[in-house]
């Protein structure tokens, strides 16, 4: 089988989609296709010429010009601003292309909504690049849970934290603008810790939001003062639609305390990952607090867990769990290409096709002070 490749966007995160596509071979995953780099879809054609041959791209165009050859697989791996997100998507699903978009899919829950109904007549994948589930960590946390290892779950806490961003020189970019990005770290940031939530319990009902931006204006390319318009920091009280309770916190600007965590607490023990210090484990705890290895009954028969194992990088071959988790996320999405196969827990657009609309919420709460509904 040939698939043809078409990437639209060659910042940082498109790099790293290329990055993990080219482990594939080195790392002997069990891909079959031969995988054409077709089109770098870009902004300015003429600028990327060069990079885009270096990198074995067939074409350059801008995404006016870009050209689809509908007797080929195709597929569209989407890394432009998220304003951009839903045309692009709405586009290939109509010529039923393949799609594997960064996070989130849209800019609101409309949008997705938009996206889902067109969809329906389409013959084309979507997958969107919720990475975190390709965490074996998480894998093995979801499998313990669905085996009752914890009791029924009585709440729950998770962070995820950078801190670039409490640096006043970082200059000015567009995800610093509502309009082209739809938020901050709580779209960047907040849209994973939403999916974990999700991925290892059950959905959201609704939501009370508290957002601030700290770093209120940077400076652009230029040298001009550009105002912020995202936020910096949010904090989210969660339920779900068995009201169990709990917190979602994301910074950007958390100095030291970079990192991704997850407390999941139960009437019997709790979970606890740790994605920076070990992206393979998790701790449990049972209810007397005793630290006890989780057994590997627990999750080694697990359909999904099976499924991450193909592709995720042995530590010998481990570049960071970053890396890794692109690299068997995009090499599952693949998979399932290939084998015309549907994969449960996978973030596909029907596992995650409430998160932007979560998102919205989020936002409507920020202004509102009340909890706010999850309307899908």
């Amino acid at each position: 089988m040939q698939i043809d490749y078409n990437l639209v966007g060659l910042g940082y995160i498109g790099k790293i989609h290329l990055m993990a596509m080219n482990n594939f071979n080195l790392l002997n995953l069990p891909i079959k296709s031969n995988i054409i780099k077709n089109q770098l879809v870009t902004r300015d054609p003429v600028k990327r010429l060069e990079a885009a041959q270096l990198l074995g791209f067939e074409k350059t165009v801008d995404v006016e010009s870009w050209e689809i050859d509908s007797n080929k697989a195709q597929l569209i791996d989407i890394c432009s601003p998220n304003i951009n997100h839903k045309d692009l998507v709405i586009e290939a699903i109509e010529k039923n292309i393949h799609v594997y978009c960064e996070k989130p899919l849209s800019m609101n829950g409309e949008e997705t909504r938009e996206i889902l109904n067109r969809h329906k007549k389409s013959k084309s994948r979507i997958q969107i690049c919720y990475i975190m589930r390709y965490i074996p960590a998480f894998a093995k946390a979801r499998a313990a849970i669905k085996n009752n290892v914890i009791g029924d779950i009585s709440s729950f806490r998770i962070e995820y934290y950078h801190s670039s961003y409490l640096n006043p020189d970082k200059p000015y970019a567009w995800r610093l603008d509502e309009k082209i990005s739809g938020g901050g770290a709580l779209y960047d940031l907040g849209s994973h810790a939403f999916d974990v939530l999700q991925f290892l319990i059950e959905p959201i009902k609704e939501v009370m939001c508290f957002t601030d931006t700290i770093v209120k204006e940077r400076k652009d390319s230029e040298g001009n003062y550009k105002k912020v318009t995202v936020d910096d920091w949010a904090l989210t009280h969660v339920h779900t639609v068995n009201d169990i309770k709990g917190t979602v916190e994301v910074s950007r600007i958390a100095v030291g305390d970079d990192g991704i965590r997850v407390r999941i607490y139960g009437t019997e023990g709790s979970l606890m990952i740790n994605v920076n210090n070990n992206p393979i484990d998790v701790m449990y705890y049972d209810y007397l607090g005793n630290n006890i290895h989780l057994d590997e009954k627990y999750y080694t028969d697990d359909s999904y867990y099976k499924h991450l194992l193909k592709f995720y990088p042995t530590p010998k071959m481990s570049q960071g769990f970053f890396l890794d988790a692109h690299t068997a996320s995009l090499a599952s999405f693949i998979y399932q290409i290939e084998n015309n196969t549907n994969i449960e827990g996978v973030p596909s657009i029907n596992q995650c096709k409430n998160l932007e609309a979560i998102l919205t919420a989020c936002k409507k709460s920020s202004i509102s002070k009340y909890f706010e509904n999850i309307d899908i």
